[in-house]
């Protein structure tokens, strides 16, 4: 099987910080180096705490969560609200995806 070298890996996965503001509609943009790219696929996890890890894929839609660490395999609830062409708007102040002041990761993954 061949494989083929990928030039600029940020134009298809990227670690996005942002903080917390605890209200709805927060838009995180992505600042990868290649620039915009629609998330495919998003894993969310709040850096200073102990909440659960987010999972998202754009199949699925902006409605339902994947469980990683949980006993039931998917959630639904209103995490994000959209997927955009440079990163994605949460769509809840949840506890888990934007609480207030928390310190927060995104994998973002295109592709």
């Amino acid at each position: 099987m061949a494989y083929t070298t990928i030039d600029d890996p940020s134009a298809y996965f990227h670690t996005q910080l942002y903080t917390g503001d605890g209200q709805s509609s927060k838009v995180i943009t992505n600042d990868a180096n290649a620039g915009d790219f629609q998330p495919d696929f998003l894993w969310i996890k709040e850096r200073g705490g102990t909440s659960a890890h987010l999972l998202f894929d754009s199949t699925r839609g902006t409605d339902k969560k994947l469980n990683s660490n949980e006993a039931y395999a998917e959630q639904t609830y209103a995490y994000l609200s959209s997927y955009d062409a440079d990163g994605f708007t949460i769509g809840t102040a949840d506890l888990a995806i934007n609480e207030d002041t928390t310190p927060s990761l995104a994998q973002i993954c295109y592709g």
